[in-house]
């Protein structure tokens, strides 16, 4: 889960469309396990400060919110999607699928 907010993400920050064939790494977060085995703080302290999607006089306030990021030197994209405070997704696009560390293949999904 996760692949569709990864790839609207993605675009929200490169503008950009993800080619076909590139990969998508998708980690969920829920309160228990952000107590029990934590968040990943350092990721997202890189990330900056948290945003909510806005449209004209509407936004997406405290039900949807999300911080990210562009490698410096790649396409690749990283973000961490929050839902109602209740879980949260650590999403990475590699719009290269030749970028995606060997370590992270068991969280890949290729679009």
């Amino acid at each position: 889960g996760g692949g569709i907010t990864a790839l609207a993400l993605h675009f929200e920050e490169t503008r950009q469309i993800v080619p076909r064939g590139a990969g998508v790494f998708s980690m969920h977060y829920t309160n228990v396990t952000a107590i029990v085995d934590g968040m990943p703080v350092e990721v997202m302290e890189r990330l900056g400060s948290e945003k909510a999607l806005v449209m004209g006089r509407q936004h997406t306030g405290r039900a949807f919110s999300y911080q990210s990021a562009r490698f410096s030197d790649e396409d690749t994209t990283i973000h961490m999607a929050y839902f109602r405070q209740s879980f949260a997704l650590l999403l990475v696009v590699y719009p290269n699928f030749v970028d995606v560390p060997p370590a992270a293949l068991s969280h890949i999904d290729i679009h």
